[in-house]
């Protein structure tokens, strides 16, 4: 079974490829407001790379966010595009489940928190507990004020941000103490590896669409 995982959810995005023989390869990129092309080049390397066929894969997979809408827009639109033409099923799964996932593994706690910048006054925060292979979700990725965050996250939680820098540079007040100093970004191979985990247990994916906290703001018309 061909195996293709990614997640464009954070200004680093990746790509992972799998066969029966495990994971071939995985290419990673920081965006720099190239936008979709990007994807595309690192997409068509990977394939150069491992001698397959986008045609060929039977398992597509898609960190959903939350995070870039951009990213999440171009990275789903890529696999439903690959998904289409033969019918074949998009799994999905939360970023953020990518990231506890590395976090459980590494600190051996019992329950971990992954947060980020929802952008708005508000940060977005989630935890989950073991196991590492396959984290389960005790609260979901849910948006919490900035001025909330001292009173809303538990301050003793090892906790993970794709935003680190971002958040330091705001000042967020109360920023919990067990937030780890570097940022961490989510990997496709760790994505692919807990999508495999869960189908060969028939367990549930989460929903195959962007997870996006915010509700869709109308721009206004620049003429009137």
């Amino acid at each position: 079974m061909l195996t293709l995982t990614a997640d464009g959810s954070t200004s680093h995005g990746s790509i992972a490829l799998a066969d029966e023989d495990g994971f071939r390869a995985e290419r990673t990129w920081t965006e720099e407001r190239r936008g979709p092309r990007l994807f595309f080049d690192q997409l068509r390397r990977l394939l150069e790379e491992t001698g397959k066929r986008l045609e060929g894969v039977d398992f597509l997979t898609v960190g959903r966010g939350p995070g870039s809408f951009s990213g999440l827009r171009t990275s789903f639109a890529v696999f439903q595009s690959a998904a289409l033409p033969d019918h074949r099923p998009l799994f999905a799964l939360n970023s953020t489940r990518v990231l506890a996932a590395e976090l459980l593994a590494e600190t051996g706690a019992g329950r971990v928190g992954v947060c980020g910048d929802a952008r708005r006054g508000h940060l977005w925060f989630a935890v989950y507990t073991g196991p590492a292979e396959n984290p389960e979700e005790v609260s979901p990725p849910a948006l919490v004020p900035y001025e909330n965050v001292a009173s809303q996250i538990d301050s003793d939680l090892p906790i993970v941000s794709p935003d680190r820098t971002r958040l330091e540079r705001l000042a967020v007040d109360g920023l919990p103490a067990g937030l780890l100093p570097q940022p961490r970004f989510p990997s496709a191979q760790t994505l692919g590896e807990m999508a495999l985990v869960r189908k060969a247990a028939n367990a549930p994916f989460d929903d195959p669409e962007p997870l996006y906290l915010h509700s869709a703001v109308a721009a206004r018309p620049r003429f009137e």
